[in-house]
């Protein structure tokens, strides 16, 4: 029998790893489905797009949630703000932002999330080898309990305990992957199918539900044709450009609404043009990028140094480890970063943890970056 090569060792070391891959892509493709089932429309939705939906920074793998969560949090609010301003049209500006409070906290979320089962399906824990165990294979250590999910066995390992911001982090997610693939409709389809009920009306409703008495002589109060023109867009109803920049206040009689119910001035500029286009978001955009300039992108945005320290040692497989201390109220904090020909230590004091812990993370930053042995920053 001839020895075994230690390449040939290396590539069944590298099964577990493997095997984690496949369970965890089964693990979102089961999920879709569940999903998918209750739309009345057909779908497409990559299932490395929920799996990364699923997946926390915790995992330390190559993509996480954030950026999915980002936006179904964007449009989350968008969806509700919408409906409850169409909706409660008539209602103070201050109740309505309690009601859409209400209605897509953290805790409501996570709250329909567990009622949903998707606590089972959340990666939120880094991939161990020597924690994994063969699919089928007996074993006194491991129990699996079982629950059914819209006619769907699911299987979870054991008992997981995970923050409830983390629960409504993945809905908020999930959310984006169905707007990023399919579109607002399959999103709010996602949304109905969470449990939080958004009316989007038809365009019949719409115009019948907005229907206001419109402001006599608008131009008395504000220069429409002005500010028309510095917004690159004609009102059908000029009343809501007045509306859209009085001030709570200003009281006149002829003048019934302010600003604050559409937003601050620039989300109430384009709150009113977003009402008056019918909802056209395009429009929107195109009459306030220019106020917005220069824009941030993912080119020119600063990285917290906490975030970009953290980031370039994974990217490079450096271990970073932190410790904290405190005297007089003075917190020191410590980080070393080690790698596979490299090691280094750098301590700042401040007047807390978080701000000793930034002054510590940019002193390293300078240091790897300066550093002769190629390191990978981008």
């Amino acid at each position: 029998m001839s020895p075994i090569t230690i390449g040939t060792l290396y590539a069944f070391s590298l099964v577990p790893s493997i095997m984690h891959r496949v369970e965890s892509i089964l693990l979102a493709r089961s999920l879709k489905k569940i999903h998918l089932d209750h739309f009345p429309n057909q779908y497409v939705v990559p299932t490395m797009k929920v799996l990364e939906a699923i997946t926390t920074k915790k995992c330390q793998e190559e993509f996480s949630l954030e950026s999915l969560e980002t936006l179904g949090d964007s449009f989350l609010k968008y969806a509700v703000s919408r409906h409850l301003f169409r909706s409660n049209k008539n209602q103070h500006e201050g109740l309505l932002t309690i009601k859409k409070g209400r209605m897509i906290s953290n805790e409501v979320l996570c709250m329909l999330g567990c009622d949903r089962k998707l606590q089972g399906f959340i990666r939120n824990v880094c991939f161990n080898p020597k924690e994994w165990a063969i699919p089928d294979e007996p074993t006194c250590c491991i129990t699996l309990d079982e629950t059914v999910i819209s006619a769907e066995k699911i299987y979870i390992k054991g008992t997981r305990y995970m923050r409830s911001k983390v629960v409504a982090d993945v809905v908020e997610a999930l959310i984006g992957v169905y707007l990023s693939s399919c579109g607002e409709m399959a999103a709010l389809q996602f949304i109905d199918w969470l449990g939080l009920k958004v009316a989007f009306f038809s365009e019949h409703d719409q115009l019948h539900n907005e229907t206001t008495i419109p402001l006599i002589h608008p131009e008395r109060h504000v220069n429409i044709s002005h500010l028309e023109s510095v917004l690159n867009y004609s009102f059908r109803d000029p009343s809501l450009l007045v509306e859209a920049l009085t001030h709570g206040s200003y009281h006149l009689s002829d003048v019934p609404r302010c600003y604050q119910v559409l937003g601050d001035i620039i989300e109430s500029l384009a709150g009113a043009i977003l009402v008056d286009s019918h909802y056209d978001k395009d429009v929107v955009w195109a009459s306030i990028k220019h106020l917005l300039e220069p824009l941030v992108t993912p080119e020119t945005v600063k990285l917290h140094p906490v975030r970009e320290l953290q980031e370039l040692c994974q990217r490079n497989n450096f271990v970073c480890e932190r410790s904290v201390s405190f005297d007089k109220g003075i917190a020191s904090l410590t980080i070393q970063v080690k790698g596979e020909r490299m090691s280094y230590c750098h301590t700042c004091t401040g007047a807390n943890k978080k701000m000793a812990k930034k002054l510590a993370s940019k002193a390293v930053l300078d240091y790897l970056k300066g550093q002769s042995t190629p390191v990978v920053v981008q």
